[in-house]
């Protein structure tokens, strides 16, 4: 039951964030829209919810079952490798040399997004 409120919360803490900035990218989860010098970027929206969900927390590793609970909820019975290939993807289209940002695989844990200098 613990376990339980304390995924509810962090939840509630994420979902009462309504713009981050990550690096060169500004991301406002009201409207959907990711925006870099002006430029306006459409991504899937499982894309937006993750790197939404790794800009909340920045500089902090989160596990592969916090990312897949939060993006895909609970019930999700698909590959566990997809959330590699969504990863993959954010990658490719926002490379840490232009947008100041990368995510960093930590084996055996999860994912860590970290702002470029």
């Amino acid at each position: 039951m613990f376990v339980r409120i304390k995924a509810l919360l962090r939840r509630y803490k994420v979902a009462a964030s309504r713009s981050i900035n990550i690096g060169n990218l500004v991301m406002d989860k009201s409207s959907y829209t990711v925006i870099s010098n002006n430029e306006q970027f459409d991504i899937p929206m499982k894309e937006f919810e993750l790197l939404f969900m790794l800009g909340s927390y920045p500089g902090k590793t989160l596990s592969r079952d916090r990312l897949i609970e939060e993006v895909w909820g609970l019930d999700f019975e698909g590959n566990e490798r997809t959330l590699d290939v969504h990863i993959n993807r954010i990658r490719e289209r926002f490379q840490s040399d232009i947008y100041k940002f990368k995510i960093t695989t930590i084996r055996g844990l999860g994912y860590r997004l970290e702002e470029v200098k």
